[in-house]
């Protein structure tokens, strides 16, 4: 059994195919498949359920493929202290980022590798559960996830809030509401929404509020960025719910925005497996990232000029 092979297996079932794996790792579809029918021989079990039309493990590939998880995170983590012991910050650091925060990660990347030019960023687009699950399965060394990420707390999981907005209603200023000082989750009852998509924390948060007030909320259109929401609710398609620091950016003369009571908030947070060794060039971007965020308070909002 060759360390390759455990890494051929993961990419195997995190593709669900060897097609796509084979892509992924620049590689042959049959010298894949001949790499793990040797492994499956090898161990004298199947670990793939070929009679299935669906890509699916059997029993006993689901037990190896989290032990191989965890050997080849131990691995890394060994290559990780070996690279710890020479004075430069070097090497690769997976980042899972939600997809509202991308633009941002582009901006702290340049300037963490202007500072450390022996280190690469690896940031990858997730939703924040997705996030979760890669920190938790070494398919990342952070993220960036918007709260909450889970449904029940767990004990590996580090969570560092580094920021904390207010979400706020924005409709046209013709709008009945306007006229109110403050919106409730009630006075949505009947409203067409503009959400941001529904693998956004907030949008379920919102949604699973509205439903305990007795009522699913009329959703009417999802966009993935807030400038698109902003032209929808500018166009009377409906009314929206976005954090402050847009609403502050990309305002226009004919919106308006009016604070919730009680108050909802969005919470940005850095998660990293506690129990996992972290090199030194993931406790420098940690520190990095943490400064950055007290320099640039609403830092992952795009500029105006590329909006309207």
């Amino acid at each position: 059994m060759e360390i390759r092979q455990l890494q051929y297996f993961i990419e195997i079932v995190r593709r669900k195919g060897f097609t796509a794996a084979a892509a992924a790792l620049y590689t042959t579809q049959p010298g894949l498949t001949k790499s793990i029918k040797q492994l499956e021989d090898e161990l004298g079990v199947c670990l793939i359920d070929r009679n299935k039309r669906v890509f699916k493990l059997t029993e006993e590939g689901q037990v190896f493929y989290e032990r191989a998880q965890d050997i080849c995170s131990r691995i890394d983590d060994l290559y990780s202290v070996m690279r710890d012991t020479s004075a430069n910050v070097s090497g690769r650091v997976n980042i899972g980022t939600v997809t509202i925060a991308s633009v941002f990660f582009r901006e702290l990347e340049a300037s963490f590798s202007s500072r450390f030019p022996d280190a690469y960023l690896n940031i990858l687009e997730m939703t924040s559960r997705e996030i979760k699950n890669a920190v938790l399965a070494h398919r990342c060394d952070i993220g960036f996830a918007v709260l909450p990420v889970a449904e029940k707390p767990n004990a590996a999981l580090e969570i560092k809030v580094i920021s904390s907005d207010a979400m706020v209603d924005v409709m046209h200023k013709e709008h009945p509401l306007a006229k109110q000082k403050h919106l409730t989750i009630e006075d949505l009852r009947d409203e067409p929404l503009l959400l941001f998509n529904d693998d956004y924390q907030p949008h379920q948060m919102l949604m699973d509020m509205c439903i305990r007030h007795g009522f699913r909320p009329k959703v009417v259109g999802t966009a993935p960025r807030a400038y698109l929401l902003m032209r929808m609710v500018s166009n009377r398609r409906g009314i929206s719910i976005l954090p402050q620091p847009y609403i502050e950016e990309y305002l226009v003369p004919e919106l308006v925005s009016k604070p919730f009571q009680p108050p909802i908030s969005r919470q940005l947070a850095i998660i990293y497996d506690r129990n996992r060794y972290m090199p030194r060039v993931v406790q420098e971007l940690l520190k990095f990232s943490e400064a950055y965020f007290d320099k640039t308070i609403h830092s992952f909002v795009r500029q105006r000029s590329e909006v309207f």
